[in-house]
């Protein structure tokens, strides 16, 4: 699911997740779609094993080499990079996932690290429920995204490691909880990182994407 915004704080559906919410906020915002429709993938996958191929996935999204970006979104940056609070510690690889943009999408590549809790779908039908919470950190990059902090209403410009760039608390979001996004201009095109968290109380999303494109800006030479 697409949410379109004519703004950075912008709202959507609480049915969708992290990545429907970074809709087109604003004009060169990240649309981080990456988990639209995710009552029916978290159906299609269960029972399956984490890497197993299926029918379809031979034809997936575009890695970052592909597109020609400067860094992997979902290499670059590593669970070890972000706050200890939010990292998995259930024993599961929660490894990061390639996500294929919509034909709308400012953004050519995009990975979703997902830490949300257990998910329960009910006999009855219905969306799914993260039991414990969710916490989702959407990573992306493109060239038609603006990481221009005067561009974009009540963002605050930021530099990660001489590379300018901005961040944004988002609304609160009643199935998401708290929102942030940021974005920081590239020697080739810009990084965008959104945070949703409503599984770790005590952390602040905007210090999660802080991590994550201070990490980036860090190992990325371009």
């Amino acid at each position: 699911m697409l949410i379109t915004c004519g703004t950075l704080a912008c709202t959507g559906n609480p049915d969708t997740d992290a990545a429907g919410q970074a809709g087109s906020e604003v004009t060169g915002t990240p649309t981080a779609t990456a988990e639209h429709g995710r009552d029916d993938t978290v159906r299609r996958r269960a029972g399956r094993t984490e890497g197993a191929i299926t029918y379809g996935d031979l034809n997936g999204p575009k890695k970052a080499d592909e597109v020609g970006a400067p860094f992997d979104p979902c290499t670059t940056p590593t669970w070890a990079d972000l706050p200890t609070e939010v990292r998995p510690t259930d024993g599961r690889p929660h490894s990061p996932t390639l996500r294929e943009p919509e034909e709308q999408d400012l953004f050519a590549v995009s990975c979703l690290f997902d830490n949300s809790g257990k998910v329960v779908i009910s006999p009855e039908g219905g969306s799914p429920i993260d039991q414990d919470g969710r916490f989702q950190v959407q990573v992306v990059w493109g060239t038609e995204l603006d990481a221009d902090p005067t561009r974009h209403e009540n963002a605050t410009g930021k530099v990660w490691n001489g590379k300018q760039g901005l961040i944004k608390p988002l609304p609160e979001n009643p199935a998401l909880g708290k929102q942030c996004i940021g974005m920081v201009a590239l020697n080739t095109g810009v990084a965008g990182a959104l945070v949703s968290n409503n599984k770790f109380p005590t952390v602040d999303p905007c210090t999660v994407v802080d991590a994550a494109l201070a990490a980036i800006t860090a190992k990325t030479p371009r």
